[in-house]
């Protein structure tokens, strides 16, 4: 079953399934309180009255809606990032070890931008092409410059495969 049909059949079990309020954009996940089987349309009714659902976004614009800000309330931009980069993370591992490595748009997915991945980026390149390595700092326009780099030196090979820089601690 797609992700599509589940989705559906989700909104249907909360009786959102026929409303206009309510689409398959109107969340990204679900949460149950513990581990289990995957929920599908043939397990959801044992899962019903547990599941939560989750919507998903990073963003370094402003919050635009004051009702979705609300739930930004009391976020730093670190948790900002950090959530980014959790995020990123799971996109990345859902989709490259879920057999759709070679499709364009997870192509276009990129490994977590942190100082261990700019320190290895970064002995590949000569000193004046260097970029900073505190990605913590990093406004909008510095995190867009490491990505677009990496876009470059990565040439035609997905985006996400820059995580083979990675030493890990040492």
């Amino acid at each position: 079953m797609t992700t599509t049909e589940t989705k559906k059949s989700n909104l249907k079990a909360f009786g959102l399934g026929d409303t206009k309020l309510y689409g398959l954009q109107s969340f990204d996940a679900i949460m149950l309180p513990k581990a289990s089987e995957v929920v599908d349309k043939f397990t959801l009714p044992k899962y019903l009255d547990k599941i939560v659902l989750v919507e998903m976004k990073a963003t370094r614009k402003p919050i635009k809606d004051a009702g979705l800000a609300g739930f930004f309330f009391w976020a730093t931009q670190r948790e900002y990032d950090r959530a980014a980069k959790l995020i990123n993370l799971y996109l990345k591992a859902r989709f490259t070890c879920g057999g759709n490595a070679g499709h364009p748009h997870v192509a276009a997915l990129h490994p977590p931008i942190d100082s261990l991945l700019l320190i290895a980026f970064n002995r590949t390149r000569s000193p004046n092409d260097r970029l900073p390595v505190h990605w913590s700092t990093f406004d909008s326009r510095a995190y867009q410059r490491a990505i677009g780099a990496l876009r470059e030196a990565r040439k035609r090979a997905p985006l996400w495969t820059a995580e083979s820089l990675w030493q890990g601690h040492t």
